[in-house]
């Protein structure tokens, strides 16, 4: 029943409603639809190519009614009949005779119940357009074989290789015809955190893909029932939607704190249930309008936060995943009465499927079983797909979401699994890269030994993680125990202990000496609502640098040790502050900020001081030379070196300009674009060797990101086999 503009994508009126009222009233007549095929695939194929068997309609069908029915089914939309109105003129002889109601007193008892047939039609055909046109679609799953294939998008709008948050990048609509993603768009200027992000339109009616305009930086898109709106949700604390008719995009709710890593649902009832990272869930009108609390959080059982929820059918009910201190389970929660029940132990994400099936993960593992949607709990064992999917997750110490998406009609869409092995090596200042001998893997984080030695540096292995030292001069690799999962690291500066970030049960900032790593000196305690990253020791040892995080908020916290230890905001400004270290004097914290409204690098003296600019055109991931008579930077996809020299009171710096040593992207052996890590606002991904001379740098494959969406149709079908119900 969708007219060929809307199945193109194209924007829609009211000869959209006159279209449907056209094949509504032609199966009534014939008894069968104007355009047919074995599944949503071939029959908009049907209603963009085909016409309709006009020979079908009976004998007895007035001449006018079938002049009627071809103006309301012309394909052209400048053709057709222009509204409803028109048609109902039309059908009542405003324009001759009538198609209808002038059927002769000879005319045969046919022609005259086509009539009455024709009469009665208009008004249930007109309810009927106007909701499948309008209105929530109910789709159902076609039968037939599971098959797989690839959508390609455009070079120029590809999928990111990998998100510094966890979110889902894919939402796929009702009926399984249009694909959304968070794409790369180079067009867009670039700027702020995720700038050049936009969202993307791929049909599957069409071989186009386009921009949805206003949706800069959106993250976590889900469609509307009905197909016609996305929502999404922004970096800057926003919750919004955008028409896929055309327009700029509405914002549904504002001052959302961990917007970035918000996750929500469309009813059919025109809520939307939504949370963030730091909250319970919440609703609001898809019109807009002030905020009803759906959940609460127990903090007396360690809950912090309740996230990613999922439709029951029936809009009864609501799954939603609860983190709390014993790890991630799943619960549901009555829309009514607020009561909430568990629904699986160890698990998260979870997407109630038209199936009666429950998709949920645990860990790396995407899992589903039989759902009793009545009960409200499993009715089966629960069995892994064996899809290979592409997982994303913030950090080494955050959940791994699964890229993927499922409509009502059984189709599911996927990310095939992006590779960031990375080679660990030493770099010039003229560029030139020496590769260490190690195997590429995922490395993060190096940091070179006070004494030039040895090197160590953290590989991720799956959802673990683990601190390596790599001996220069002899070769090979030690592992250096640790408890949890790890996630940045510095040296202490003698030389013979590490501090780590440790994520789990005692965890925070930690040092352990590599002569017996199992003894760990907790210097920095985890909390819950913060993160710890960055870390730089002062020369003696007495005060460590770090950042803390805070949802949106960044400022660098120093702890002096000693006999009266005391921890302190250094950094706090409504700008963002990470990414400090310290002078190899001691006297000057380097640091980046995105208080001019960019990322800067910046010089301040410790504790209290004069603040010199480093950077004057963007700049990030500060380190110092040795001898502290350089700093270097990474701005405009180069590293720059600024000479620094202290005034003669000491109280003072004279620095140089910004000169570029070599480009942090470059055409590998194979021609393949490469990059060396350097930094982010999540980490300074490089370091110096005492000999001043050469970086310790990670190299890989740029992120040039996926042109593919791998398409499953008929997926339902495999999965009653691979999860059969029990009746």
């Amino acid at each position: 029943y969708m007219s060929p503009e809307q199945a193109k994508g194209k924007r829609v009126d009211r000869r959209a409603d006159v279209w449907a009222f056209g094949a509504v009233v032609f199966e009534m007549l014939t008894g069968h639809r104007a355009f047919q095929g074995e599944d949503v695939s071939d029959t908009l194929a049907s209603v963009l190519a085909k016409e309709p068997v006009w020979e079908d309609l009976p004998q007895e069908t007035p001449p006018a009614l079938r002049q009627v029915l071809r103006l309301c089914l012309t394909k052209d939309a400048n053709l057709r009949v222009r509204d409803m109105a028109d048609v109902r003129l039309a059908i009542s002889g405003a324009f001759g005779t009538s198609a209808v109601e002038h059927v002769g007193p000879n005319a045969t008892r046919g022609a005259r119940a086509i009539a009455a047939m024709a009469i009665a039609a208009i008004a249930g055909a007109l309810i009927a357009a106007l909701t499948l046109t309008w209105g929530a679609r109910a789709p159902t799953a076609p039968t037939g074989p599971t098959t797989r294939s690839s959508v390609m998008v455009p070079r120029t709008r590809p999928v990111p290789d990998r998100m510094c948050f966890p979110c889902r990048i894919l939402a796929i609509s009702s009926d399984g015809m249009e694909i959304a993603y968070t794409g790369v768009n180079p067009d867009l200027p670039p700027g702020e955190r995720d700038a050049q992000l936009q969202l993307q339109l791929r049909s599957l009616t069409t071989l186009d893909v386009r921009d949805l305009p206003g949706t800069s930086g959106a993250t976590q898109p889900f469609f509307s029932p009905d197909g016609k709106w996305i929502a999404f949700f922004t970096g800057k604390g926003e919750l919004a939607k955008v028409s896929l008719a055309g327009g700029n995009p509405i914002t549904l709710v504002e001052e959302l704190e961990g917007s970035r890593w918000g996750s929500g649902v469309w009813t059919q009832d025109g809520t939307i249930v939504f949370a963030t990272n730091s909250s319970a869930l919440a609703s609001v009108s898809a019109e807009g309008g002030d905020t009803s609390v759906l959940t609460a959080l127990d903090e007396s059982a360690g809950e912090s936060s309740h996230r990613f929820p999922a439709l029951v059918p029936g809009n009864r009910a609501v799954l939603f995943t609860v983190f709390d201190s014993a790890g991630p389970h799943i619960e549901a929660v009555m829309r009514d009465s607020g009561e909430r029940r568990v629904v699986i132990e160890n698990g998260y994400a979870p997407k109630v499927l038209a199936s009666r099936h429950l998709l949920f993960q645990r860990g790396e593992s995407i899992l589903v079983a039989p759902f009793d949607v009545d009960d409200l709990k499993v009715a089966g064992p629960s069995v892994p797909l064996v899809d290979a999917v592409r997982f994303d997750s913030a950090s080494l110490s955050s959940i791994p979401l699964a890229q993927l998406a499922v409509s009502e009609t059984g189709t599911l869409v996927y990310l095939p699994p992006a590779s960031h092995l990375g080679t660990l090596g030493l770099v010039g200042r003229d560029g030139a890269f020496e590769p260490l001998g190690l195997p590429p893997g995922y490395v993060e984080t190096p940091r070179a030994a006070p004494n030039g030695r040895s090197v160590a540096f953290i590989e991720a292995r799956g959802m673990d993680s683990e601190v390596r030292i790599y001996d220069l001069e002899r070769g090979g690799t030690t592992k250096l125990p640790s408890e949890g999962r790890v996630r940045f690291l510095a040296w202490n500066p003698d030389g013979r202990s590490l501090t780590i970030g440790e994520h789990g049960v005692n965890g925070g900032i930690v040092s352990r000496k590599l002569n017996s790593p199992r003894e760990a000196q907790l210097l920095v305690p985890e909390r819950e609502d913060v993160g710890l990253r960055d870390f730089s020791w002062s020369p003696d040892g007495a005060r460590l640098a770090y950042t803390v995080q805070k949802g949106r908020q960044y400022d660098v916290w120093v702890t002096t040790f000693g006999e009266s230890p005391t921890t302190q905001p250094f950094l706090d400004s409504a700008g963002g502050e990470y990414g400090s270290a310290f002078s190899p004097d001691g006297r000057w914290l380097a640091y980046a900020s995105t208080e001019s409204g960019r990322d800067e690098v910046y010089i301040r003296r410790y504790p209290s001081g004069e603040r010199f600019a480093v950077s004057t055109d963007g700049g990030s991931g500060p380190v110092w030379s040795p001898d502290g008579r350089e700093i270097y930077f990474r701005g405009a996809g180069k590293l720059f070196a600024v000479s620094v020299t202290a005034t003669s009171g000491g109280d003072g710096l004279v620095l140089g300009a910004a000169v570029p040593l070599f480009d942090l992207r470059a055409p590998g052996p194979t021609g393949v674009i490469e990059e060396y890590e350097s930094s982010s606002i999540s980490g300074i991904s490089y370091d110096i060797l005492p000999d001043g001379k050469r970086f310790l740098m990670v190299k890989r494959a740029a992120e040039q990101g996926t042109r593919e969406i791998v398409l499953v149709q008929n997926w339902f079908s495999e999965l009653e086999q691979l999860a059969p119900h029990d009746n």
